[in-house]
């Protein structure tokens, strides 16, 4: 149990954009989870990884689609749908940063957009 609630805390704390707790939480999460060989919560931290990096200004879409692609595999291996859902969102919304150079954020308060332009 204590890996998933690294993952609920760290999901606050992104939406918060609190992305330095936010990381925190989630590499104590992996280690904890890893350690007690709890596969699933470990997935679902390695999401929150990928989420951690593709929100971080400027996005690390090398990090981030490494760390969706091992949530991916392990989510398929596990049978866990709604985490084979995710994954492939977050690699499509990687995809959108690199290719075309843009960045997009969600205000996690007041749930405005903002566009910007990269670096290319």
């Amino acid at each position: 149990m204590r890996g998933r609630v690294h993952v609920w805390l760290g999901e606050a704390y992104l939406r918060l954009g609190r992305l330095d707790e936010a990381l925190a939480l989630a590499v104590h999460g992996l280690e904890v989870c890893r350690a007690h060989a709890r596969q699933g919560d470990t997935a679902w931290t390695l999401r929150l990884l990928g989420e951690i990096d593709a929100h971080r200004q400027p996005p690390q879409p090398k990090l981030a689609e490494t760390t969706y692609r091992e949530a991916l595999a392990l989510a398929e291996a596990l049978g866990m749908r709604p985490l084979q859902a995710h994954c492939p969102r977050g690699l499509g919304t990687l995809e959108f940063i690199t290719v075309y150079g843009l960045w997009y954020a969600v205000s996690p308060l007041t749930g405005g957009t903002t566009y910007g332009q990269g670096t290319m």
